[in-house]
């Protein structure tokens, strides 16, 4: 698990999170971006408040410039490991009407 600093700049934080408070997307040069976070990043607490089943936009704190996320970083795959995950997320996909993301500004 990391710990990384996000100090919000003029856009906001410049990250899209999933559902599952995953890192969707970041914006190029984004807050998110300079802080270190990658694409693929699970944020499973802000500022030492557990995520649990509620959104990240839910447990922020209002008017803070800057939050600690406390961040599991997926190790990369083998090539073997991305076909298997290509293969899942086919099948997934088939199941969902539309992916939902959240836009973080």
């Amino acid at each position: 698990m990391l710990q990384v600093q996000v100090t919000k700049d003029a856009n906001g934080f410049g990250i899209d999170l999933s559902d599952v408070n995953c890192v969707a997307g970041l914006v190029k040069g984004g807050a998110a971006e300079k802080a270190d976070l990658k694409v693929g990043d699970i944020l499973i607490s802000a500022d030492g408040i557990n995520t649990g089943t509620k959104r990240l936009v839910q447990i922020l704190q209002r008017g803070k410039s800057a939050n600690v996320f406390t961040v599991v970083r997926p190790s990369p795959l083998r090539p073997a490991d991305k076909v298997r995950q290509c293969l899942r997320a086919s099948i997934h996909s088939k199941r969902l009407r539309s992916p939902s993301i959240i836009h973080i500004l």
